[in-house]
């Protein structure tokens, strides 16, 4: 019924786009999303890339209000769409190469600014040090004092848990946005070229954790 309600009402506009970003929230009854790349998901969006060149998805306004915020169609730096690599494969077979993912980067696109904003074991579009940007499950362990990061795809040799320290942490440099909504298509697909198992992973255990505490830098 609520993806129903999202349908109706007038039509949206299959061509007249509104040439600044700005003016892209005030199309009636409509907000327009633009798909940025995934090393670009945590600048900055540059709206003076050529209009031939953009691709928006064009989504009703009271569902945009209802995935972040009632400014968040008025806010042209707050909703991204983001596609997953086809190298991307962390988040398998939750997030599979392909996948079209609507993030929520805060107000004005700066990111998440406080732990009290962040929701525990929610996806998060990341940048963890110098590995690039990639999305993970996010959990604050105020115990052991350490942001925890943690893939989807059972094979942990390739894809340990990391974790890193929250002293002294600027989060909106780590963590870039809250991934709300996914799009992919759901034909079965073959297991990553590299991974194993065909179950999705479990999550590290606190026993897990403790044992990597050595390993915080």
């Amino acid at each position: 019924d609520r993806l129903a309600r999202f349908f109706q009402g007038p039509e949206a506009p299959a061509a007249a786009k509104p040439a600044a970003g700005p003016e892209l929230a005030k199309a009636q009854h409509w907000t327009y999303l633009p798909k940025v790349a995934w090393t670009a998901a945590g600048t900055p969006i540059d709206y003076e890339v050529p209009e031939q060149d953009r691709t928006w998805y064009a989504f009703h306004r009271s569902w945009a209000e209802q995935m972040a915020a009632r400014d968040a169609p008025d806010d042209d730096q707050r909703l991204v769409m983001v596609e997953v690599g086809e190298d991307q494969e962390s988040m398998w077979p939750t997030l599979r190469p392909g996948a079209v993912l609507v993030v929520d980067r805060g107000r004005e696109g700066k990111g998440i600014t406080a732990l009290e904003e962040v929701r525990q074991g929610r996806i998060y579009l990341c940048r963890p040090g110098d590995e690039g940007i990639t999305a993970k499950y996010v959990t604050v362990d105020r115990r052991m004092g350490a942001l925890v990061l943690s893939s989807d795809n059972p094979d942990r040799e390739r894809y340990p848990p990391l974790l890193i320290p929250l002293r002294g942490l600027e989060l909106q440099r780590v963590l870039l946005g809250l991934v709300g909504h996914v799009g992919q298509d759901l034909a079965p697909r073959a297991r990553p070229r590299r991974g194993h198992g065909d179950h999705k992973g479990d999550r590290p255990s606190k026993a897990d954790l403790a044992s990597m505490i050595g390993k915080v830098k």
